[in-house]
């Protein structure tokens, strides 16, 4: 069954110019195919601030990845006004330390940026750059 020439002919919304339906589809070389891994809540991280059991953790995650044919890692690194990441200006990642502020002993985003390059996947650092608090920080702060 090919085109039926007695149908109408479609036209892009609100334009004269007709679509054209190739003959053939090109399917581009690569594509991004990907998830994220959320750490607001630990959603789909949990907290570990000890170095070996973070890189174990991320290397499962990096493993899952792999399994479903994943090329890229998108990692959630700010989920609030903290950070997975040493930072002059935000706090450590209470998601990452147990407590907002408190230091860990290593970098984990220069650690998952390279880990994930040596599989030959491409990382993606997810930042939240409006969310700041999911409490009353002024219990916090008197």
């Amino acid at each position: 069954m090919g085109y039926d020439k007695t149908d109408p002919v479609m036209y892009y919304n609100g334009s004269t110019e007709q679509i054209e339906i190739p003959v053939a589809y090109n399917q581009e070389q690569t594509q991004f195919k990907s998830s994220w891994i959320g750490t607001i809540f630990n959603l789909h991280f949990p907290q570990i601030s000890d170095e070996t059991a973070f890189k174990e953790m991320y290397e499962s995650r990096l493993d899952d990845f792999e399994s479903w044919n994943m090329n890229a890692m998108i990692f959630q690194v700010r989920p609030l006004l903290d950070a997975f990441y040493p930072s002059p200006i935000n706090p450590t990642s209470e998601f990452l330390s147990g407590k907002q502020g408190q230091d860990v002993d290593f970098d984990p985003l220069a650690y998952m940026v390279d880990a994930t390059h040596e599989r030959g996947m491409e990382y993606h650092a997810w930042f939240n750059p409006y969310r700041v608090t999911n409490s009353d920080i002024m219990s916090q702060v008197c």
